[in-house]
């Protein structure tokens, strides 16, 4: 179920247009400077919107939203507790705001996005049945929405979210049509990734966000020479987006175009040496072209950073493959051991951004 992490993009649009007109074109500026990866300027903006605007939601949501990019680029919990603070009080405040009939049509939309957000946090703790209503509420709230005042500037913005609802509700349900209540449930992918192209050629703020929602279904559906082109496209405007470059690299490894992708990866450590990825994918690229000394000395580094259980078992699978190449098959077996226990519970947000050359 951790495919549906990806409506954490759906709280994009909040901050394109989330306070009173005094701070809408903060909020902009903000969204901006994360984009760019200028997350110490960004807070001193969301900050100052919290202070201004303690009952409009959009102060703090670009607070949780700065936290969970700092999660996301490492795959991480770094700032697991200070994102959670946010919410408890984001959710307070957005409930009062759907509940109240004095709500603006932008608050309410706002305090979905600040539930979409939530959602993306309880689904990567795969408490997931949360996840889902939260998902539902934040869908609901902007379908009412769009059927308020449809005449609304950045209504074509809020099809990102609803994109992103349809696209990977779908493949969540798809892997439960065993259960008898999703054997009716329509296929509506095609009819998700149509809204997220709506918005990158025609959103009022949102384009380049909807080439982050789009390239994570690029990575899903092996799109790779379109991930490619979208990457570069996006990275054109901003170069120091570390997510963005990530996928880049990811899409390179995947089509096997492995000097493109070390060279990404590269790059990557050197602009952010305190992002981790760098030193797993040089271990994959090294495993791929036969240089199994090498890359386990990369995927020791890269355990040795402390990443979570399901990157480090990945890891450890990756070492066993090597030393079984190098003819060492008992301490194969121990890390392969190892790396089956901590896999217990499968975090689908590695299998969908590692490029396996095997399965465990």
């Amino acid at each position: 179920m951790k495919y549906l992490l990806t409506l954490f993009l759906l709280f994009f649009p909040a901050l394109g247009f989330a306070t009173p007109a005094s701070g809408e074109a903060k909020s902009v500026q903000g969204l901006a400077l994360i984009l760019n990866r200028d997350y110490r300027n960004a807070e001193k903006i969301f900050q100052e919107l919290t202070q201004k605007y303690p009952k409009n939601p959009a102060g703090r949501l670009g607070l949780m939203v700065i936290d969970q990019a700092r999660m996301y680029e490492n795959f991480d919990w770094n700032s697991q507790q200070h994102f959670e603070k946010l919410a408890s009080e984001n959710h307070r405040i957005s409930k009062d705001v759907l509940n109240s009939h004095d709500s603006s049509l932008k608050e309410i939309f706002i305090a979905a996005c600040s539930l979409s957000l939530e959602s993306y946090h309880e689904a990567r703790k795969d408490n997931f049945i949360k996840a889902l209503k939260l998902a539902d509420s934040a869908a609901f709230a902007i379908t009412r929405i769009r059927e308020r005042d449809p005449r609304l500037k950045e209504m074509g913005d809020t099809l990102l979210g609803l994109g992103l609802y349809d696209y990977w509700k779908t493949v969540a349900v798809l892997k439960f049509r065993f259960i008898p209540m999703f054997w009716l449930y329509q296929d509506r992918r095609q009819r998700g990734l149509e809204r997220i192209q709506e918005v990158i050629d025609h959103g009022t703020y949102l384009a380049p966000v909807a080439m982050l929602a789009k390239a994570t279904i690029l990575l899903e559906k092996n799109d790779n020479a379109e991930g490619i082109r979208l990457a570069h496209h996006f990275l054109e405007k901003y170069p120091k987006n570390i997510i963005m470059q990530s996928f880049l690299g990811m899409f390179f490894a995947k089509s096997s175009q492995w000097p493109l992708a070390l060279a990404t990866f590269e790059k990557i450590h050197r602009e952010a040496p305190e992002i981790r990825l760098p030193f797993f994918y040089r271990g994959v690229i090294q495993l791929a072209q036969g240089q199994a000394s090498q890359a386990l000395k990369q995927f020791e580094l890269f355990r040795n950073l402390g990443p979570n259980n399901s990157w480090t078992a990945y890891a450890l699978y990756d070492e066993a493959q090597a030393l079984d190449s190098l003819g060492q098959s008992e301490p194969a077996r121990i890390k392969r051991e190892d790396a089956t226990r901590r896999l217990s519970r499968v975090s689908e947000d590695v299998l969908l951004f590692q490029p396996r050359l095997t399965t465990p």
